[in-house]
């Protein structure tokens, strides 16, 4: 579909959905949501503190039925200081914001954090998704105060014991902590510090509050009357983790509190146990945070390698918690074992990973690759105790371990039965691109729950068979999150959604692959597209039937 048919569809479907709904305004009552646009947008967030950005339509049957609850957040938010805007992406000039920001559907919400360590550019501020909450206006409120109000004022010590009692965890399943800060008042210089720290964080499992009598802390066993503090300021971390020798109270040196990113690091490291033990409830909370890498640990728990595993861990964690997570994941958790490409039989394994800030995720396994088998032997990974387990992390950090790249079975790799399509796995990727021919790949994801990899595997399938005549070209698909590719962020190859098509061009391994970008074809990605596309990247020279010649240019000339 051409640009200018979307813009006449677009406007028919308005028209049609304006005749249906209530002639009803329903924001005729919002005057204190800010109107942004494509040409303010940027301006705006980048001068805003806290901001939450509505995307909307005013067509759409879900943002007329949002409209007042969003409106009464806006004039309740105001009184704090924090800033709802809207966009309407009815207007032509603001459809290229939905492509930027992710925009699938009607209302979409994007708030906009002025935080201490937001990238410089675009926005000067970090990008947080509002897609899982309830679109309520109690919902946008509460997530909003979480995010931009200061740490709670402690003023007697029934209230701290009271807060700390309810909100200071270590479960299975729960994991939270509270720093308390100890300020003459708000205007003291660490103060800020403790304040921007907490800024744009929701709790849990972090929460901050704050008060300005020592006494309070003195009664509640975080502080005794014989501790100096420099300046009479002091941050202190309540948590529950007893098994820790420093802990369950922690409180962070002079020079720590001083420094926002100082005191956010501290933070993150002391509100998660030494040892972190997996389960679903924990996993998103253990894999964000400043801290990203991690020890990743799998043991049967029926088996003496679990408690064994559990006591090295803790010995090595205990020496190592400033720089890595230490996490132990029993067998239960079949999908983790299957996203690792881990047998439930060859348990116990070892695993570093670590996200390098220019090649992405990476993944170094224990034990012995067996280059020709193309297999793993983790069998030493039986033998681990805290000796074996400190080495293993002192060769990572001299660079010194190989790199686990995960893969489906080779034998799935080719082609099978009537199909045209080269199917691609992780250990025959490198062989694949460097073949010395083209080689387009679609990247998919799972059919399970990618229902548009699904419905565009037959027309890949008809694109494979219609270039089957050209030798110099391999049509082929590989499921990219089954499959790992070294360096691929570094290299260029980066979907951002499934499927997603990418030309390799003959000779060119060691540069970045070209990108088939759909709105370069009318919004297509058919047959008819790819075979333009392919006519203008291919690195080979190939004819058609009737003799016409194309590809063969060099990439300069591309």
């Amino acid at each position: 579909m051409s640009p200018s048919s979307r813009a006449i569809a677009w406007c028919i479907m308005a028209c049609i959905c304006s005749i249906a709904l209530s002639q009803d305004d329903p924001w005729a009552d919002d005057v204190h949501t800010v109107i942004l646009n494509a040409d303010n947008l940027t301006s705006f967030v980048s001068s805003t503190k806290l901001c939450m950005v509505e995307f909307y339509t005013p067509w759409c049957g879900h943002c007329r039925g949002f409209a007042k609850d969003y409106t009464r957040a806006a004039a309740e938010l105001k009184n704090d200081g924090i800033v709802l805007a809207k966009v309407s992406l009815d207007d032509p000039k603001n459809h290229p914001l939905a492509a930027q920001f992710g925009v699938q559907g009607f209302p979409t919400i994007r708030i906009f954090k002025r935080m201490y360590d937001s990238p410089p550019q675009p926005y000067g501020a970090t990008v947080e998704n509002f897609d899982t909450q309830p679109r309520t206006y109690e919902s946008v409120v509460q997530h909003m105060r979480d995010l931009g109000s200061p740490p709670e004022r402690i003023e007697n010590l029934e209230r701290l014991q009271s807060y700390l009692q309810t909100h200071v965890r270590n479960t299975a399943t729960e994991v939270s902590a509270v720093a308390v800060g100890l300020f003459p008042d708000q205007s003291s210089p660490r103060a800020s510090v403790f304040f921007e720290a907490r800024f744009g964080r929701a709790p849990p499992p972090l929460r901050y509050v704050w008060t300005s009598d020592r006494k309070i802390l003195e009664g509640a066993g975080l502080l005794s009357p014989s501790d100096e503090l420099a300046g009479g300021e002091a941050v202190v971390l309540v948590t529950d983790f007893k098994d820790d020798p420093e802990g369950p109270i922690y409180r962070a040196p002079v020079a720590t509190i001083q420094d926002i990113d100082a005191l956010v690091r501290w933070l993150d490291v002391r509100s998660g146990p030494v040892l972190w033990r997996y389960s679903n409830e924990l996993s998103s909370q253990i894999t964000t945070g400043k801290l990203q890498r991690f020890l990743w640990a799998f043991a049967n728990r029926a088996t003496p390698f679990y408690a064994k595993y559990e006591e090295a861990m803790m010995a090595v964690a205990k020496e190592n918690r400033e720089e890595m997570k230490f996490v132990l994941i029993d067998e239960t958790f079949q999908p983790l074992l299957d996203f690792f490409k881990i047998d439930k039989d060859q348990l116990p394994q070892l695993l570093v990973i670590d996200l390098h800030p220019e090649v992405g995720q990476r993944q170094f396994k224990f034990g012995k690759f067996n280059k020709k088998r193309g297999e793993w032997d983790t069998s030493s990974a039986r033998n681990v105790d805290p000796a074996v387990l400190s080495q293993f992390i002192k060769d990572y950090r001299a660079e010194k371990l190989q790199r686990y790249l995960r893969t489906e079975p080779r034998s799935l790799a080719g082609t099978t039965g009537e199909s045209a399509v080269v199917k691609v796995v992780g250990s025959t990727f490198e062989e694949t691109i460097r073949s010395g021919k083209d080689v387009i790949i679609s990247f998919y994801g799972d059919f399970s729950w990618c229902e548009h990899c699904k419905i565009y595997e037959p027309e890949w399938e008809l694109i494979a068979k219609y270039f089957k005549p050209v030798t110099s070209l391999v049509v082929a698909k590989m499921d990219f999150q089954s499959n790992d590719i070294e360096d691929a962020k570094k290299r260029g190859i980066q979907p951002t959604g499934f499927p997603e098509v990418y030309m390799f061009r003959a000779g060119e391994h060691d540069k970045p692959p070209i990108k088939f970008d759909p709105e370069k074809y009318n919004n297509e990605r058919g047959l008819k597209a790819v075979t333009e596309f392919i006519k203008q990247y291919a690195a080979l020279p190939f004819g058609d039937s009737t003799g016409a010649k194309f590809g063969g240019r060099r990439r300069d000339e591309l």
